[in-house]
């Protein structure tokens, strides 16, 4: 295995209160393997990402749990040993390159800095030649030229690429991809898609998908954790997840989502709105927005339970409501 992250704790200390980000959460990379992290915005999947590089920023802190990545917990090592596992072994893309890209350094200043890093490599023409390298990787026409381009006179779409030049610069073996496709029109992301799918198994990469949109979970990866509200509620292979949805939640995200096989007029959503994580309790924290919910929902955390092989859901009513207020076993 090549990355298991259990009890995972990651609080924020504000002035309102404790917020509970990631709050025990568990899930299993294996070497070669896309693992798609998806729910909606604010529960807590970006946390997690930046939990296994520890890059939480302040007032964030990991208060417990355990990263595992090759059998060495990261949370024990030092400052100066997680630099040289960040872009060497564990690679991060991020949702916005505008954001992440430098404007003020070319493309291939910002590709040979991680290179010269991480690599130790000092020899200009060497860094040059392998910045060329990773950008015919990533489908750069004029790879040569495009190195004294800024960011601003490349498209977004190459922006992307750049970004994930960078990142797979010092050969990884995770990429930690942040939704990576959420500022870019439906055809450029298609071809982004098809790009990391493609280096994916060309390198042999393990991967992390961040993503809101089951349409790209469908697409590459192999399982799939659901996270609500800071948790994992569900966990399972993509196509036990698409076929057999256990968890309301996960139920509702799959209804959410428009077809094409007759004509929609409107678009199902999920009531209410996901919940304060400060001091939230022990109970189920989708109970507010669930149709089955029951008192025991409101009243008792859910243990997650393996339901079948690779299929693990957190719910006391795995499927379907169980009334008499216990739990359905299947």
């Amino acid at each position: 295995m090549l990355l298991n992250v259990s009890d995972l704790q990651t609080h924020f200390f504000t002035d309102d209160g404790v917020v509970k980000a990631a709050d025990y959460v568990d899930l299993t990379v294996e070497k070669g393997e896309v693992l798609g992290l998806v729910g909606e915005s604010g529960c807590g999947k970006s946390t997690v990402a930046l939990s296994i590089l520890r890059l939480i920023p302040k007032p964030g802190k990991i208060v417990g749990g355990r990263i595992e990545f090759l059998s060495q917990d990261l949370l024990d090592l030092s400052q100066r040993a997680m630099r040289k596992i960040r872009g060497n072994e564990i690679s991060m893309v991020f949702q916005d390159p505008t954001a992440s890209l430098n404007p003020v350094l070319s493309v291939g200043d910002q590709i040979g800095e991680a290179i010269r890093i991480h690599q130790n490599v000092k020899k200009r023409k060497e860094i040059n030649a392998r910045a060329v390298e990773i950008l015919q990787k990533v489908g750069i026409s004029d790879p040569r030229d495009r190195l004294a381009n800024y960011p601003h006179e490349l498209s977004g779409g190459m922006q992307q690429r750049v970004m994930i030049a960078i990142a797979l610069s010092c050969q990884p073996k995770l990429l930690l991809a942040d939704e990576p496709t959420s500022s870019l029109d439906v055809t450029i992301e298609a071809q982004i898609l098809n790009l990391l799918r493609e280096l994916q198994q060309d390198l042999e990469l393990s991967m992390i998908m961040i993503t809101h949109d089951l349409g790209v979970i469908a697409e590459i990866s192999d399982r799939v954790t659901v996270m609500y509200a800071g948790q994992r509620v569900e966990s399972a292979t993509v196509t036990q997840l698409f076929e057999n949805p256990l968890h309301p939640y996960t139920q509702a995200l799959l209804e959410a989502i428009p077809t094409t096989e007759h004509a929609v007029t409107t678009i199902e959503t999920i009531p209410g709105k996901v919940p304060s994580l400060v001091n939230p309790g022990k109970r189920c924290l989708f109970s507010p927005r669930c149709e089955i919910a029951t008192e025991v929902c409101k009243s008792t955390l859910p243990e997650s339970k393996r339901v079948e092989e690779d299929h693990i859901v957190a719910c006391h009513h795995q499927g379907g409501p169980d009334r008499s207020g216990g739990c359905h076993e299947e």
